[in-house]
């Protein structure tokens, strides 16, 4: 078993294993998300987007004519997606229930559909997508990233 050390922000140093286990802990990656996915749902030509990770979060911003975010969260639970859920009401962002779309997804859009979110649960894995493309289009997109979480 190799150990890789890593630094974390507040300073600390810490050993992971490098094993299967701690792949499968680093969850989805922004590959899911790629190019020709991006292109194929939205009509959008995007380039190796900005990865973000932090714990079980990942975050993939594209930069492109119109803004996109895809973020992946694993270890996520029923109730965590839907304490989720309600804070995009409690922040005057009504949700709608998207059917048919992994284990549990809803949608929002604001300012006139200028800014849609979808987000998607499927088993432990979120997966949420926002930018200014309509709503069908990000489900779209969705649709092509959920069998592979």
């Amino acid at each position: 078993m190799k150990l890789v050390t890593l630094i974390l922000a507040t300073g600390a140093t810490a050993a992971l294993a490098s094993t299967g286990a701690a792949a499968a802990a680093s969850g989805p990656s922004c590959s899911l998300a790629s190019a020709k996915r991006v292109k194929s749902a939205l009509g959008l030509t995007v380039g190796s987007p900005s990865v973000t990770k932090n714990g079980p979060v990942t975050v993939c911003e594209f930069a492109s004519t119109s803004p996109l975010l895809v973020r992946f969260e694993t270890n996520e639970s029923a109730s965590m997606f839907a304490a989720g859920r309600k804070g995009f009401t409690q922040h005057g962002e009504p949700t709608k229930t998207v059917s048919g779309l992994g284990t549990a997804a809803y949608s929002s859009s604001l300012a006139g559909g200028k800014s849609n979110t979808i987000v998607v649960l499927k088993d432990t894995t979120e997966l949420l997508i926002t930018g200014a493309e309509p709503l069908a289009k990000l489900e779209a997109l969705a649709k092509l990233i959920v069998p592979s979480l």
